[in-house]
């Protein structure tokens, strides 16, 4: 991979904004377990303690081994590590995007994903933002066609988040079994299939089970599975979906700022739909197609069915899936901009100005509110 100027600016550039975020706020909820399994293991050695999140080695146990050669600052390691990793997920989505469109539609792709709130208001993932970055590289070494690095980032997803490694299994299986590709290239991905099912089966539900049962367990046996099953209308209840997706409908929404902020988001994502139709009408690289295909009908099977809504999160698979689909957005803005005889640079800067003043949290100010982030556990 030729590294080149723009790369560079742009994974040093979101590496700059993550750090600051995570140098300056507290831990929170899932950060907090992690933080703590990250401290067993500085001080006892990995071992499999039934936490969920200990088999997240690539964020528990790696940065403890740093620490006990290096000594240093136990916090500012744990919060520094993630982010060298997550932010190769805006640099791959520049790289993937760069194959099929210009560098100006590229770096537009790559604003889709900064100005998500997922970075821009909240990048404190953890394993999660480690899984995302690792995810892009495998997307970009599957349409690079490059065996060894998709073969490299299937290994380290499965060993840095259990769900991950599921969702990707069923993204690379469903790009191989649609028959729209050569021999050699179905070749790859049934490979780098293989190794994902092999290892995250092996590891998660095997040498580290608990992960694997946790899974399971909050598949089948959540409260809100349980309401489901005993009646059955309740599937059609939006209530039982993460709380993103009933405020992406307009549920809980009580101010001026949150019902632009749905707008806006709702406005990125008509675009991105729009671009996806350009793409499958257009005569694109066929992986792609069925790569963006594949992730959007993931994103709706996940908001569709309500336990996968709460396990993993729609509207986390839906900022994953931005790693191929951001591409679209600059395609469908076009598209948008040859209707209405605008430029397209007006449309694509309109939308993502309000986009990212009203996920970063900044068009709340002038009401006089300040957009918040929903915290259940904080460290003591």
């Amino acid at each position: 991979m030729k590294i080149n100027k723009i790369v560079v600016i742009i994974y040093f550039t979101a590496l700059a904004g993550m750090l600051w975020y995570n140098l300056s706020h507290v831990l929170v909820n899932d950060g907090v377990y992690e933080y703590r399994a990250y401290l067993m293991n500085i001080e006892h050695g990995w071992m499999f303690r039934y936490t969920l999140v200990n088999s997240c080695l690539v964020t528990t146990w790696i940065p403890s081994l740093i620490q006990r050669i290096t000594d240093c600052d136990a916090m500012i390691l744990f919060r520094v590590w993630p982010t060298i990793f997550y932010v190769l997920m805006p640099v791959f989505t520049y790289l993937i995007a760069k194959r099929y469109l210009s560098t100006k539609y590229a770096i537009v792709a790559v604003l889709v994903v900064l100005f998500n709130s997922h970075i821009l208001f909240f990048p404190d993932m953890g394993r999660v933002g480690v899984a995302f970055g690792f995810t892009a590289g495998l997307l970009w070494a599957l349409l690079e066609k490059r065996l060894i690095w998709s073969i490299v980032f299937a290994v380290l997803i499965v060993f840095t988040h259990y769900g991950t490694s599921m969702i990707m299994i069923g993204i690379v299986g469903a790009s191989f079994v649609l028959p729209l590709f050569r021999k050699r290239i179905l070749r790859q991905y049934v490979i780098v299939f293989s190794v994902l099912l092999v290892l995250t089966g092996v590891w998660h539900f095997g040498i580290a089970g608990y992960s694997g049962d946790v899974m399971v367990q909050t598949l089948l046996q959540t409260e809100q599975t349980g309401r489901i099953l005993q009646q059955n209308p309740a599937i059609f209840d939006i209530t039982t979906r993460e709380p993103a997706v009933q405020a992406a409908i307009g549920l809980n929404i009580d101010s001026i700022p949150q019902i632009i902020e749905v707008i806006a988001n709702w406005m990125v994502v008509g675009i991105v739909t729009l671009g996806l139709y350009c793409v499958v009408k257009r005569n694109t690289d066929g992986q792609f197609k069925i790569m963006a295909i594949a992730f959007w009908g993931l994103i709706l099977f996940t908001v569709a069915i309500p336990w996968l809504s709460v396990y993993y999160g729609g509207m986390r698979v839906y900022f994953m899936a931005t790693a191929v689909l951001a591409g679209c957005f600059p395609l469908g803005a076009e598209k948008i901009a040859k209707i209405i005889h605008v430029p397209p640079l007006l449309i694509i800067s309109v939308v993502l100005i309000v986009y990212a003043l009203s996920t970063s949290g900044i068009i709340y100010l002038p009401f006089g509110l300040e957009k918040t982030f929903p915290v259940a556990v904080n460290l003591p």
